[in-house]
């Protein structure tokens, strides 16, 4: 119980198992870490049918008590050294109460402006309850606006560097601004550096930032020179009250050492000047007088370059692969679509998906290690989004679609018919046709066939009366 490395356990719950032999297992493992070991049920008794050291105490039912062999270890348990920590009761501190009207947000309060005067009439929070005035959404935030929400999807703290920062974007549900995420330590920016926190480390840049144009990073000997003094302009950093002196593998990480082009002194306010002439070459740094718990501007920053394959950290010139050890297999699973970010997670290249860069999409990171990822979050709901309007296309053209094919169909069914219709007229009329020919062909023939008997007639009472004549 009381050695760290050993006073936890875990106990899984599976379905086929009662809640009853699952308390069991429970209660057993309190026990063990108390020092109590299992029953032996040949030498161990309690007053009930079964102990609850026994090891098969969870597959019965009813009510169990502990045995004279697990109140015998847990005697022996408290009388050693083992149990020293559950002597140790600490002592309990009762929190303050809440006051509305100091300025800090506390237990119980939503908000807390201050005064009344602090607060002023367009204050979001209500002085005397600390709660938001109605119709308020926040009262302070980079994402919050005149009480409201600013919409997702809003810058809320731009990059510090391209090559090395991601922007922030409010998540349209808080005022605060997520958390500042940026790309990993010693990614390559500006050809010659490494980004480090977000920035690009160029010794140049600083130089150039505080004395002028034209002015860069000094050369080694100057730091040199400068460095090895161990007194308020070269040192590497404090101990005890006093300058550290700069030993030679540290001489470029302790302070910041620049060249002066100029022909006019640096003045500014406050400001202690040094200047160094080495090797033709005007070397200047500064010393600013501040206090120990202030940092000094001129101390070199972390991820500065000091040499090939080298960087500064702490003060110290490691290798490189030290502090970027940790991303580099987050890279790879970035597939070479995107970088990875701070949080170990991948920021896609443009018209890659995360959190693989595999698959092709619009949106381009998962930012925030927080539950349902803010910017996995905002993908799916775009993603969402986009299948609504797909679907608010689709249905009327499907709808108009599906009305043409039932009209054309029931055109289709009424020109049949029709065909069909006429079709049988044509046939009744031809059969007609043909009777009537018929008709007409056998009075045709009758006809012809009276005639032929008459005249056959005709003929034949000729002949009889020539034959009369002729007698």
């Amino acid at each position: 119980m009381c050695v760290t490395q050993y006073s936890a356990g875990i106990a899984l719950y599976p379905k086929e198992i009662t809640l009853e032999a699952f308390s069991i297992i429970i209660t057993q493992m309190l026990g063990l870490s108390l020092g109590i070991s299992y029953d032996d049920p040949k030498k161990c008794h309690c007053s009930g049918t079964i102990c609850i050291m026994n090891p098969e105490a969870m597959q019965s039912s009813g009510v169990k008590t502990f045995s004279n062999c697990s109140l015998r270890d847990f005697e022996k348990f408290i009388s050693n050294m083992g149990a020293k920590c559950l002597q140790n009761k600490p002592q309990m501190q009762r929190l303050p109460a809440a006051i509305c009207g100091n300025g800090k947000v506390e237990s119980g309060e939503i908000c807390d402006c201050g005064t009344e005067e602090q607060c002023g009439p367009a204050s979001c929070c209500n002085p005397k309850t600390c709660v938001l005035n109605q119709g308020s959404q926040c009262d302070s935030g980079l994402c919050c606006q005149d009480c409201k929400f600013l919409s997702a999807g809003s810058e809320c703290r731009p990059i510090a560097h391209p090559d090395c920062d991601l922007p922030e974007f409010c998540n349209g549900s808080s005022g605060a601004c997520d958390p500042d995420i940026t790309i990993h330590n010693g990614r390559v920016c500006k050809s010659d550096f490494i980004c480090y926190d977000g920035e690009c480390h160029d010794r140049d840049a600083r130089c150039e930032s505080i004395f002028g144009k034209g002015s860069k990073n000094a050369p080694f000997a100057c730091y040199e020179e400068i460095q090895s003094h161990g007194d308020r302009f070269g040192n590497c950093g404090r101990e005890r009250g006093n300058y550290k002196m700069c030993t030679w593998n540290k001489l470029v990480c302790g302070r910041l050492v620049c060249t002066y082009p100029f022909r006019s002194p640096f003045r500014q306010d406050n400001v202690a000047v040094i200047y160094a002439y080495v090797r033709d070459v005007v070397c200047i740094t500064l010393d600013y007088s501040l206090h120990g718990s202030v940092r000094d501007p001129m101390v070199v920053r972390n991820g500065s370059v000091c040499d090939v394959g080298r960087v500064c950290i702490n003060g110290e010139c490691v290798e490189s692969r030290i502090p970027i050890g940790e991303f580099s297999n987050c890279s790879e699973k970035c597939n070479g679509n995107g970088v990875c970010t701070s949080k170990l997670n991948c920021h896609c290249s443009e018209g890659f998906q995360p959190p693989n860069c595999q698959s092709s999409g619009r949106e381009t990171s998962v930012l925030f290690e927080k539950p349902g990822l803010i910017m996995e979050r905002t993908f799916w709901k775009a993603e969402k989004n986009r299948w609504l309007l797909g679907f608010y296309i689709a249905l009327p053209v499907l709808i108009i679609t599906t009305v043409i094919a039932i009209s054309w169909n029931r055109l289709k069914k009424r020109f049949t018919k029709e065909e069909e219709s006429l079709s049988s007229e044509s046939e009744g009329s031809s059969q007609t046709y043909t009777t009537r020919s018929i008709s007409e062909s056998s009075s045709y023939t009758d006809t012809v066939r009276s005639k032929s008997e008459s005249s056959a007639q005709t003929y034949t009472s000729r002949s009889k009366s020539q034959e009369s004549t002729q007698t």
